[in-house]
């Protein structure tokens, strides 16, 4: 649903919701668990939230978010592509989906 506008507390609110899933992601390994990424202060990977939201606005497809984590990874942190899991897209598109 592209062009679909959204109020700032629910922008807020589903960029947490990505940092959330970046955190427990962590391709670089910066959390012990997953319960620390869940509680973790501001961290690696906030970053890449708010791009990612714009894509996912803007209409992203699976292949577009897993092209944008995936450059990231590699440009970024220097890991390779392949960290970019299934499991993460799909967990990306099923919160997408219930929340818009």
């Amino acid at each position: 649903m592209s062009g679909q506008q959204h109020d700032a507390k629910w922008v807020r609110s589903f960029e947490r919701d990505l940092q959330s899933i970046l955190a427990r992601w962590d391709p670089i390994g910066v959390y012990q668990s997953e319960d620390d990424a869940d509680n973790a202060p501001p961290g690696e990977y906030d970053s890449w939230a708010m791009p990612l939201l714009s894509r996912l606005i803007r209409g992203a497809t699976d292949a577009d978010v897993r092209k944008y984590l995936g450059d990231q990874v590699v440009g970024l942190i220097g890991g390779a592509e392949d960290l970019v899991t299934p499991s993460l897209i799909e967990e990306i598109r099923i919160r997408w989906e219930a929340a818009r």
